[in-house]
């Protein structure tokens, strides 16, 4: 089987000519327990506010029946559309290869465990046909277990010391923009889609877009069925990842932890120079022990620091690999012209995915 190699899109790519209203997009990742709802809620909503849609589910490496259910509603359902991922890449790299081929003029995300009730979806449009590019749903009372709220806090208040803090309306909060349901123009997408990078945060690289942004209050319901696919390490994996791609804060932090250490040393020995010179005094201090905590101290802290620039120089290192983002095993739905701009290689430069032909389960 011949793969290709597409790069970043060029500004155009991406049309509007199909007339389409609205396309959504689902990332799921073993999620056979759901599909059907979401397929069923979904069109129900959409029947009502919308034309015209198309339902766009991206298959992150499923190892359960998601693809072969999202066939099934393919089979009966043209509008539905699906791609599979070769293996698992993650959510966010999942949302971006559906923001590349959606064709809606309004682009909804949302997650495939139904804890954003397709139900709120009118919510969002309400407020994005006041003239905004971009709307979120803030989840004033979330449903998450508490490891989940306390690791969301405490990415937050991390994140207020990013240059992401200034970008923000003040309307709209972190807790909001973190969110994956949102409504998006469809010039937004054109653009995030030439973003580049490969280690992705998608909430923050929506904000630093700086176009006309706001936030309404959605309802957040618990996971019924399924589990979870985001725990605790993969949360503060996707906080590092946040923190290192919007801030250099960290390294300054190293900067200036390592002056003040230096100057406490400094001004402390020359304490004990000037009390013993001047005035006979000695420190009544066990020498071995202070030795042996200063190395002690003093090595955490260069580990620890050292590991802050390991993070930034690890991202840097992925990013001049140049791999693909994602690689694409199946386009299921419409195909030809989805394959075509996933897979474009018109631009030159760092290739963006990988794919196999589309299937037509339709037919």
């Amino acid at each position: 089987m011949q793969y290709s190699r597409a790069t970043n899109p060029l500004e155009g790519v991406l049309s509007n000519d199909d007339g389409l209203d609205m396309t959504v997009i689902v990332p799921v990742l073993n999620e056979e327990a759901n599909i059907q709802e979401m397929y069923t809620r979904l069109t129900t909503v959409l029947e009502g506010c919308v034309d015209s849609h198309e339902i766009l589910f991206v298959d992150d490496g499923s190892w359960d029946r998601s693809y072969e259910i999202l066939k099934e509603l393919n089979a009966q359902d043209p509008r539905v559309k699906a791609i599979k991922f070769s293996r698992n890449f993650g959510q966010h790299p999942a949302l971006s290869a559906g923001l590349r081929i959606a064709r809606g003029r309004m682009i909804v995300s949302i997650d495939g465990d139904l804890q954003n009730p397709p139900e709120e979806i009118p919510k969002l449009m309400e407020k994005f046909k006041e003239g905004y590019e971009v709307v979120y749903g803030h989840r004033a009372q979330r449903r998450d277990p508490l490891y989940r709220r306390f690791a969301s806090w405490l990415l937050f208040k991390l994140l207020a010391y990013t240059s992401l803090a200034k970008m923000l309306p003040k309307d709209v909060t972190f807790s909001a923009c973190s969110s994956s349901f949102r409504i998006l123009s469809h010039d937004i997408v054109k653009v995030l889609n030439r973003f580049e990078e490969r280690t992705r945060f998608l909430a923050g690289m929506t904000t630093w877009l700086g176009f006309k942004s706001a936030s309404v209050v959605v309802n957040h319901a618990a996971r019924e069925r399924g589990t979870s696919k985001y725990g605790l390490l993969k949360l503060i994996m996707m906080a590092f990842d946040s923190i290192t791609g919007f801030t250099s804060f960290p390294l300054k932090l190293a900067s200036a932890a390592g002056l003040a250490l230096s100057t406490g040393a400094f001004l402390y020995t020359a304490y004990l120079i000037v009390a013993r010179i001047l005035f006979g005094v000695t420190a009544d201090v066990e020498g071995i022990l202070v030795i042996l905590l200063s190395v002690c101290f003093l090595g955490g802290v260069q580990l620890l620091f050292l590991g802050i620039l390991g993070e930034y120089m690890a991202r840097v290192y992925q990013e001049v690999q140049g791999r693909p983002l994602f690689v694409i095993d199946r386009v299921l739905g419409e195909g030809e012209g989805d394959l075509e701009r996933l897979t474009d290689t018109r631009a030159g430069g760092n290739p963006y995915a990988g794919s196999r032909p589309a299937e037509h389960a339709h037919d």
